[in-house]
């Protein structure tokens, strides 16, 4: 995507109940399966394609990658 400004890239948002103890990706990822994970359409870049790559597989060392089906209660 390439912005108004000329950059490229995504944004993402994570959404939790206000009285959620979790402010970061980080937050939720230190506790696994605690937490569900909402991802948008498989089809989508924005939706899923970059969370998935960005939050997930771009961990270095790659033993600290994550599979969302197995970090997540449930994901969908």
């Amino acid at each position: 995507m390439v912005r108004l400004d000329k950059t490229r890239g995504y944004k993402s948002v994570l959404i939790a109940p206000k009285n959620s103890p979790v402010r970061t990706v980080s937050d939720a990822l230190a506790q696994p399966g605690l937490y569900r994970l909402r991802l948008g359409a498989k089809n989508s870049t924005s939706g899923y394609l970059a969370p998935y790559c960005y939050v997930f597989q771009k961990r270095v060392p790659e033993e600290a990658r994550i599979d969302p089906a197995k970090h997540f209660k449930t994901v969908t």
